[in-house]
């Protein structure tokens, strides 16, 4: 554990909580601006690329509507065992 920590305006972080704060300000600034800027590219590349597949008319309304419970019963039971779905 981190005991003592002087911040980046050289003053001492008094307690454990504080410390805590400081060290994750620190790491999310440092890999939230190295990667957001990677990520962006690499999203608006994407984005503004021809490569994008459409969906045509009949696949538009396809996705439209309500999901019953049959659809969605069995689309989870194609998960396997032990996982879950995400979001």
């Amino acid at each position: 554990s981190v005991r003592r920590l002087i911040n980046a305006d050289e003053k001492l972080v008094p307690n454990s909580k504080s410390i805590m704060k400081e060290l994750e300000d620190f790491y999310t600034t440092l890999y939230k601006n190295r990667e957001s800027r990677d990520c962006d590219r690499r999203f608006q590349d994407f984005l503004n690329g021809d490569d994008i597949p459409k969906l045509g008319d009949d696949q538009k309304n396809l996705c439209e509507g309500f999901l019953s419970n049959n659809e969605c019963f069995n689309a989870l039971s194609k998960f396997p065992n032990g996982k879950t779905p995400g979001n």
